[in-house]
């Protein structure tokens, strides 16, 4: 890909990211302007996490192990059947899930309950989240990076659309809350599955690469199993980080936390993830002739355009939390508050954005054993010095901690990613 076309890309890419994040917004909007903190939308938040989980695992873990073996399966000239048996897979995965969930769910709620009508009605959104994951992640391995950000927003806009249009049209307005989630995913991954025949309809296939196929297929399940594995450590950091700061018996703290680390992560997923689904294709596809020089220029610029982001933030922290939450309840003094947690979030955005950033040209060096392991050690760091940092210094200490034990394993990354897998030209 070109200069000029990369550039145009990426920010296009960022653009349609922040759309999505916009239309996500409203409808949330909408939801607290309409039932405010219940007991509706504890349901609807809390049930979803299944569904949405999953989906969470198919466009991440799954998909950072996917796309370099794809780019593999590719140029052995098997890629239909690669694709295929990785469809199979994660529509068993899917049905799986969906059984279990629809069946735990039975016993647990009230025949009459709302929660049982919300949990029916999600158990129909989890497979088509595993195909949207899945299209997200197939048109990012073909290069065709617009497409899917486009491909991603579908859902949100359909979702949006679709909670307007049932309670006009007679719905109830809480039975919309599901049903307009799930209606959404229901028709983008409909239009996933087109997206899989329009480009599979267009490739042949050679028939005598069975052994390729076969080795593929083993290296992938053995990158899946390691990308697995660490996300489960980073979703458990992060939640070992909640409950220490619940024990703290602070009130509010938790949501300042939370508050701080929404705003750091909307540079994560809006800025980051744009420029990571470009990286991951670039590694995957051209790693043998990529030379070491390249890669320590994409570094350092990476390096460099979070920096300037990060100071920025800092620099003005204050004014940005006020700008976003102070209004209502929310006075000065928890303004104070989430702006004192945004300084460590935000150097923590800059180690995760770097890690992840490592973890695109690891995997495509089929070297995922090494990155999984490794940030498991971090993590595990992180969370026997959280309750001791908690013992000693403010509560904001425990985003310190993230900090300091994760961005441990940069220079290692670094080293592996920047000097050791390239040529010297």
């Amino acid at each position: 890909m070109k200069i000029k076309q990369a550039s145009s890309t990426i920010i296009f890419s960022i653009l349609i990211n922040i759309v999505s994040k916009v239309i996500g917004f409203v409808r949330e909007v909408f939801i607290s302007s309409q039932f405010g903190s219940s007991i509706i939308t504890d349901a609807f938040f809390t049930l979803q996490q299944v569904p949405q989980g999953i989906g969470n695992f198919v466009q991440g873990a799954f998909n950072l192990s996917f796309i370099p073996h794809f780019h593999d399966a590719e140029k052995k000239g098997v890629e239909n059947k690669f694709f295929k048996y990785l469809f199979r897979k994660l529509i068993y995965l899917g049905s799986a899930v969906a059984i279990i969930y629809f069946i735990i769910t039975q016993f647990i709620y009230n025949s009459s309950s709302l929660e049982l009508s919300f949990s029916t009605i999600f158990t129909f959104a989890i497979i088509p989240f595993v195909i949207i994951g899945l299209c997200f992640g197939l048109l990012n391995a073909k290069e065709k990076y617009l497409k899917a950000n486009l491909y991603a927003t579908l859902y949100p806009v359909v979702m949006l659309l679709f909670l307007f249009i049932l309670p006009f049209i007679g719905f109830p307005l809480d039975i919309s809350l599901p049903l307009s989630y799930t209606i959404g995913l229901v028709l983008s991954s409909a239009a996933g599955i087109l997206i899989f025949y329009g480009i599979f309809k267009r490739t042949s296939q050679h028939r005598s690469q069975n052994d390729d196929l076969i080795l593929i297929k083993k290296e992938f399940n053995i990158s899946l199993f390691h990308s697995t594995i660490e996300n489960i450590g980073f979703n458990l950091n992060s939640i070992l980080t909640v409950i220490f700061l619940s024990q703290t018996g602070i009130i509010g703290i938790v949501s300042s936390n939370a508050y701080s680390n929404r705003i750091s992560m909307l540079f994560l997923s809006g800025f980051v993830g744009p420029l990571n689904q470009l990286f991951q294709g670039y590694f995957s596809k051209y790693k043998e002739s990529i030379t070491r020089k390249r890669v320590i220029q994409i570094t350092l610029l990476f390096l460099l355009s979070l920096t300037i982001i990060v100071i920025v933030v800092i620099v003005y922290r204050y004014e940005i939390v006020k700008l976003v939450y102070e209004r209502g309840k929310f006075n000065s003094e928890d303004t104070s508050h989430v702006a004192d947690f945004l300084v460590p979030y935000m150097l923590y955005f800059l180690v995760i954005s770097l890690n992840q950033y490592f973890a695109r040209i690891i995997y495509a060096q089929h070297l995922s054993k090494i990155y999984a392991y490794t940030m498991l050690i971090a993590y595990t760091i992180s969370n026997i010095l959280k309750p001791v940092s908690l013992a000693y210094y403010a509560p904001e200490s425990v985003i310190w901690v993230m900090v300091l034990a994760e961005a441990l394993a940069i220079p290692y990354f670094f080293y592996l990613t920047n000097i050791r897998r390239w040529s010297a030209n």
